[in-house]
């Protein structure tokens, strides 16, 4: 259908055409570049009609975004199939008889919604809008290549599962009245108080120290009530109560969504920066997570958008404010460990024999953290295992039978007996030659039981991965107030690293603690600065000079010129921290200057006991004084290389069911 017919078909009762706005005639208002976004717990086991209606929203916005994307899936093929006609006119023309553009799916979305009928008791045409002009940006990535020259495949319906987040729309912010077009905030913090927290006002519920529980409440929270509408107000507008998420503008009324807040004291602080203020609330976005605990199978979420920059509380900022700023940091990072080697750059034209003119900190999991890691591999393997079972026996046609399953059956074939049915075939896939499954893993049909597995396994991996974000961060924070703000890393390519040593990496997670180290460090003031290996060789080069190839099975550094013993890591990372740039954004222009390198040999040797290095473990830091950086005769020992392969039965004991680490970690 052509698409002016097709707009044009959209008329209001009376038979005329719809009114719609022009073009602003103000100025447009802009968001601003840092934005936060604060998780608020949504409690519906108060009310089951209510939540009923939650689920069916989902439900029908999940019908309208299918068919939305069957109707683009359509289009595109059409689109890509009409060459000639492209190559004879131009593929604008094509997709605007196709409708491919935001108002043709605006208006696909729109008839959807007024065909349906049904569509309107659980959505409104905002959200409609705004799931099509998603659904535009998913065929943008189809049509037109991005920056590297690629395209994105043809948008595919998703399932039911997966669908977990209805995007809300923007606020105004230019009206004086503020207008909430789909989600929206209503009440106060203040009446979250009055209500739940004993009549405390704000102020007073910052003085309560941490560990003092502020808020009491109930364990299924009411529903709030809508105030009476007067002649002069009235509605949400006027609602000043606890707060709640609100839709509106549905036939059967308005959906009411009471908000769970945090009841500790320490955490009110942070609710203050994010809720005390209406003015900078943006927009919500409401996600389901599914917990087959809660009440429904699925815990409810409000993603409010803030502007502004994210909370930091005052300890932080008094602890920012003492970062040094004058000193020259480097970075090693490995699989296993973590090295970081630091000097003070105020003073580089002085032989200072000060200990911490020279700093290094070596940071690795604890054994506790590598039992840890192992326990939960092991169990994480166990419920892995016990889905892909569940996925089988419930398509027990897609798979192969195993060679033991196939010899039985061929023994009773043999001796006459009837064939036998296998449940749970053990064998790889059924795939054609180039080893794609003939059946998509998306088509199969899948059990209750495989469902609640995969959704406890996914809450336990966002619990160890917010564990492993704040040890990192944690460990970040100390770093950077020790060695201060100006860091240098190697370049680097974790995906090799993980393709490599995937296990290793789950462990220690290299990758989430550099991220926090340069969040911290920019926050800070400081910089962040990637090295090429090609033109540093920080691994291979001697603070003398010298240049010598070293394989990664060899850990220690021995120059047989100036005759300095040293951790390779360390090594490096003391190289780092005398790298230099040509241009600061180019990786490619790094080169490791003399005197910085003359300085830090200088200053080595002049340290009686070598740098002062500490051993950082993620769950704590401490301290132990080792000599591990030091020229030659300073060390008794050649230290243990680090980084070997693990032998699998050291890795993980097959016949030892309960798993323990002893003594230090294989490295790999």
């Amino acid at each position: 259908m052509d698409t002016m017919t097709d707009r044009a078909a959209l008329t209001t009762p009376d038979g005329g055409v719809p009114r719609r706005r022009g073009k602003s005639k103000q100025t447009n208002w802009k968001r601003p570049e840092q934005v936060a976004v604060v998780k608020l717990d949504l409690d519906l086991s108060g009310d089951p009609v209510m939540r009923r209606r939650v689920e069916r929203q989902f439900n029908a916005a999940w019908q309208l975004e299918r068919a939305l994307k069957r109707e683009a899936q359509s289009k595109c093929q059409a689109y890509w199939a009409a060459e000639h006609e492209r190559a004879k006119t131009s593929p604008k023309a094509v997709r605007e008889r196709l409708g491919l553009d935001r108002g043709g799916f605006e208006m696909a979305a729109y008839r959807h919604v007024d065909d349906s009928k049904w569509l309107r008791h659980h959505l409104t045409k905002a959200v409609a809008c705004h799931m099509a002009d998603h659904v535009w940006e998913a065929v943008k990535r189809n049509l037109f290549v991005d920056a590297s020259g690629k395209r994105m495949g043809v948008p595919h319906p998703g399932r039911w599962w997966g669908f977990t987040k209805l995007a809300g729309r923007a606020r105004s912010h230019t009206k004086a009245t503020p207008v909430w077009e789909t989600w929206r905030l209503a009440g106060s913090l203040q009446g979250h108080l009055d209500t739940y927290g004993g009549g405390l006002t704000i102020d007073e519920a910052l003085a309560v120290p941490a560990g003092v529980s502020l808020f009491s409440q109930p364990g299924a929270l009411p529903i709030p009530v809508m105030p009476a509408r007067m002649f002069s107000g009235g509605g949400w507008w006027d609602y000043q109560g606890p707060l709640c998420v609100v839709f509106t503008g549905l036939p059967g009324g308005d959906i009411v969504m009471p908000v769970r807040l945090p009841q500790g004291a320490g955490r009110f602080p942070r609710l203050v920066f994010f809720l005390a203020d209406p003015g900078k609330w943006h927009k919500i976005d409401l996600v389901r997570v599914q917990d087959r605990r809660a009440p429904g199978g699925w815990r409810y979420q409000a993603h409010l958008t803030v502007l502004g920059s994210g909370y930091v509380s005052p300890s932080t900022t008094k602890r920012r404010g003492t970062v040094p700023g004058d000193r020259l940091a480097g970075i090693d990072a490995n699989v296993s460990n973590i090295a970081v080697v630091s000097m003070n750059a105020s003073t580089l034209k002085t032989l200072d024999a000060n200990p911490g003119v020279v700093e290094a900190t070596y940071v690795t999991p604890t054994p506790e953290e590598y039992g840890k890691a192992i326990t939960l591999a092991a169990h994480t393997k166990w419920q892995s295992r016990r889905m892909d079972r569940s996925r089988r026996a419930a398509n027990p046609s897609q798979y192969h039978m195993s060679k033991a399953q196939q010899r039985r059956a061929n023994r009773r074939v043999s001796v006459g007996l009837p064939a036998k049915q296998v449940q749970l075939p053990k064998g790889a896939r059924l795939a054609n030659a180039k080893g794609v499954p003939t059946t998509a893993y998306r088509e199969d049909a899948l059990t209750s039981s495989y469902r609640r597995l995969k959704a406890d396994l996914a809450q336990g991996a966002a619990s160890t991965a917010q564990r492993k974000t704040s040890i990192a961060n944690r460990v970040a924070a100390d770093l950077v107030t020790r060695h201060g703000n100006r860091w240098v890393i190697e370049q680097a390519d974790m995906r090799n690293w993980a393709r490599l040593w995937g296990k290793r990496m789950a462990v220690t997670t290299p990758g989430r603690l550099i991220m926090a180290l340069q969040r911290e460090a920019e926050a800070t003031g400081g910089t962040w600065r990637e090295a090429s290996t090609f033109t540093t060789a920080m691994s291979q080069v001697c603070l003398c000079g010298r240049r010598e190839k070293k394989p990664l099975s060899q850990r220690w550094h021995n120059c047989p010129d100036c005759g300095l013993q040293a951790d390779r890591d360390l090594l490096a990372a003391a190289l780092a921290a005398c790298v230099t740039f040509t241009n600061p954004t180019d990786p490619s222009t790094a080169q490791v200057d003399n005197t910085l390198r003359g300085v830090m040999r200088r200053r080595v040797e002049a340290q009686n006991e070598g740098p002062a290095r500490s051993t950082t473990a993620q769950p704590s830091v401490g301290a132990d004084g080792s000599n591990i950086l030091a020229p030659a005769g300073r060390n008794d020992s050649t230290g243990q290389p680090r980084n070997r392969k693990p032998h699998p039965s050291r890795w993980k004991p097959r016949h030892r069911k309960n798993q323990t680490v002893s003594g230090s970690p294989p490295g790999t």
